[in-house]
């Protein structure tokens, strides 16, 4: 009888194992998970920032990049997620700040995307992924090319 509780119990696990394997790091899942997780973040951030001085003018900020922006409100684990996805797939970061809402720009050559952010908004606001053998451009043209119109922008690195 115990042989066929071990076999039981190794064979659970062998399938418990491939299971876990194959869904832990599927890209898509992970890729969307991020977008829908990072423009919420940046909305929740925004709301934070204001809901106690609706007239502040986010320009004043002294904010070096993104991380401690982030630091700025109370997050979950899920939240926790989009901070290591963005520290462990984007090449460049750019904020740019606004009187009445922030802009993130990111750019991943690993993931071979940039990414546009208002986070007066509850969804992300561009992205363009690339194929393999396209170039993607720097960050500093793609935020250039969107934040032409962006009206009082104080952009930082």
């Amino acid at each position: 009888m115990t042989n066929i509780k071990r076999t039981s119990l190794a064979v659970v696990l062998v399938l418990t194992v491939s299971c876990a394997a194959l869904t832990r790091h599927h890209p898509d899942v992970e890729w969307t998970e991020f977008q829908g997780r990072f423009a919420i973040l940046n909305y929740q951030i925004r709301g934070e920032l204001k809901r106690d001085n609706p007239a502040l003018d986010l320009t004043t900020l002294q904010i070096k990049d993104y991380y401690e922006l982030t630091g700025k409100v109370e997050r979950s684990k899920d939240m926790d997620r989009v901070i290591d996805f963005i520290k462990n797939h984007t090449s460049e970061q750019k904020l740019i700040f606004q009187k009445d809402t922030f802009v993130i720009c990111l750019r991943s050559l690993d993931r071979r995307f940039v990414l546009w952010d208002d986070a007066k908004t509850p969804d992300v606001d561009k992205v363009r992924p690339f194929k393999p053998g396209e170039s993607v451009p720097t960050i500093e043209d793609f935020c250039a090319e969107l934040s032409s119109g962006a009206g009082n922008a104080n952009p930082r690195r």
